[in-house]
């Protein structure tokens, strides 16, 4: 997407002379679909979104104070993070969630989403799925439900299955009246055809080298190692 300042005068003609030049009014355009996502927040100012990104905030009892915003403390891999506030909103009609950029590849069904999530304290729960608009009447399709702590989760979500026709992906907090849920480092990406090894480990560290270990998830036999 691309920001345009645009300003409007009067065209009188002859000696009549022109009107004064009236503006800036700042437009920007729709943003195009996308394929990747790769955000930290760490360049988003307070209280803002990311180009593309935005906030579903709908429902019969939502609170007026609900927010979804950029804060500048409980990052995961820095210091910002996205805050999404429920306030008093608890109907299970009542959207208060964070919308990536529309996706090119939802409907693929080849990508998976991945990010790190966490409470403000205590016990939380965020579910994730598809809207099919951005307007208040828009319909959210839950696709999965996780729990969540004071700690940040590495959440991944396999869009694999996805066979819907939807082009934005949302992140709603559940948890909750009172209770903040924080998202950071978002990736919308390509899934790969095994799981992710997990628990990888050093033993036997020497000036020289070091034997790694790790916990294979699928049936793969080969390894890239840097």
């Amino acid at each position: 997407n691309t920001s345009y300042n645009v300003w409007v005068r009067s065209a009188c003609g002859g000696t009549d002379g022109n009107g004064a030049w009236i503006g800036p009014l700042t437009i920007r355009t729709a943003c195009n679909a996308t394929d990747l996502v790769n955000e930290n927040f760490e360049t988003t100012l307070f209280e803002e979104l990311p180009d593309c990104f935005s906030s579903f905030i709908s429902g019969p009892s939502v609170d007026l104070f609900a927010s979804v915003y950029a804060v500048e403390f409980n990052g995961n891999s820095g210091n910002n993070a996205v805050q999404i506030y429920n306030g008093t909103s608890s109907s299970t009609n009542d959207y208060v969630a964070l919308v990536l950029p529309n996706l090119s590849t939802l409907s693929t069904a080849t990508h998976r989403l991945k990010f790190y999530a966490k409470t403000n304290f205590g016990p939380g729960a965020i579910s994730i799925g598809t809207l099919d608009g951005t307007t208040d009447t828009s319909v959210f399709t839950m696709f999965a439900e996780r729990t969540i702590d004071g700690n940040y989760t590495e959440i991944i979500v396999e869009f694999t299955t996805y066979v819907g026709t939807d082009q934005l992906v949302a992140i709603r907090n559940t948890s909750g009246e009172y209770v903040s849920v924080f998202i950071d480092d978002v990736r919308w990406e390509l899934a790969p055809l095994f799981a992710d090894v997990i628990d990888i480990e050093a033993s036997d560290i020497t000036t020289t080298s070091a034997t790694i270990n790790w916990t294979q998830q699928g049936s793969e036999t080969q390894w890239d190692v840097v």
